[in-house]
């Protein structure tokens, strides 16, 4: 991978080594992006599946009888989402 750093100098990273590289080098390489997902453990993954499970459920319950919705606790759609896709989505909002 290659970095700018604070200086304005061009680095090239890999494996072992870190190089610096002129900005006609840089100039003449293709550009791309990296995305990792880091895997949540099985145990994190079996307790969200069975928190939305419990959610769905509870979404039938209130269409078949409305009267349940006395029971809900509302939470943000920003806080399910991230509930949804990070391990440590933060405190409710």
């Amino acid at each position: 991978g290659y970095v700018r750093g604070d200086s304005g100098s061009w680095y090239e990273f890999d494996d072992t080594r870190v190089s610096q590289v002129s900005d006609a080098d840089v100039q003449q390489l293709e550009g791309y992006m990296l995305f990792y997902r880091l895997r949540a453990p099985e145990e994190k993954v079996q307790e969200r599946k069975a928190i939305f499970e419990a959610i769905d459920k509870f979404e039938q319950d209130i269409e078949a009888d409305p009267s349940a919705a006395e029971d809900a606790v509302y939470i943000s759609r920003l806080w399910l989402l991230r509930f949804e896709h990070t391990l440590e989505p933060g405190p409710i909002d």
